[in-house]
């Protein structure tokens, strides 16, 4: 929490792990190949972190408790110079849907007694609209910024391919190609921290075999705001740091 608040404000969503600011990320028996942290034996494909939400976090912070199998993370970047201009024209419109990862849907909430009164009902209307976000997601550009080096807003896992977008379709699977040629696998190891720009680089993990012994991998996770007052009038929370 120290590090990361040395480059923005820790925040948290009301809508995911009931409503902590820094996360558990442990494998969670039943989830093995869902995409979402507490899998392990699927790989958990790269993505922008919250890439449906437009307060998604500017940066990622990670922290090594354990990783006894040396389970690799994987980063990446994109390397503009694999689209072609035409491709970056239609990667910057807004032309594709980002739905609402499983992690924020009502299914998967935690500790909802821990709200209480306005706030309980404030997560049941966030919940119901991540629900309908899954069916009605607004259209938005992959990539925004300058165009010599955009910024990047993708999750590919919980998007469908533009329908009768041929043009979009095509310039889609170019950039999911051009970041694909670009992942490195980081092992991290105890006490390892890694804080991540989430407009540059995409992430995500190897497979790996759980045990649930009480010994497995585990990160620590937080999401942070380079700009706390843009998300002002739906944070809440006794800290003000909850996202509904």
């Amino acid at each position: 929490m120290m590090l990361c608040s040395l480059v923005g404000d820790p925040f948290a969503w009301a809508t995911q792990q009931g409503g902590y600011i820094c996360h558990d990320l442990l494998p969670v028996k039943g989830l093995e190949n869902e995409q979402v942290g507490a899998s392990s034996e699927c790989v958990l494909r790269w993505h922008t972190e919250d890439a449906f939400h437009p307060y998604r976090g500017d940066y990622l912070g990670l922290m090594c408790f354990r990783n006894p199998d040396n389970t690799a993370t994987t980063i990446g970047s994109l390397d503009i110079s694999l689209l072609t201009e035409e491709e970056i024209e239609v990667l910057f419109e807004p032309r594709f849907q980002i739905k609402p990862d499983d992690s924020h849907l009502p299914e998967a909430q935690g500790r909802t007694d821990f709200w209480q009164g306005r706030e309980k009902e404030r997560l049941a209307k966030s919940l119901d609209e991540m629900s309908k976000a899954v069916h009605e997601s607004p259209k938005v550009p992959l990539l925004y910024g300058d165009k010599s080096a955009p910024f990047i807003c993708a999750d590919p896992v919980y998007m469908d391919q533009p329908a009768n977008d041929n043009t979009g379709s095509a310039a889609f699977q170019s950039l999911i190609e051009a970041l694909d040629k670009n992942l490195e696998d980081i092992v991290l190891k105890p006490g390892d921290v890694v804080i991540a720009d989430n407009a540059r680089v995409i992430h995500g993990r190897q497979p790996f075999k759980a045990r649930y012994d009480g010994n497995d991998r585990w990160l620590k996770r937080v999401n942070v705001s380079a700009d706390l007052r843009k998300s002002f009038p739906v944070r809440g929370g006794e800290s003000r740091r909850q996202i509904f």
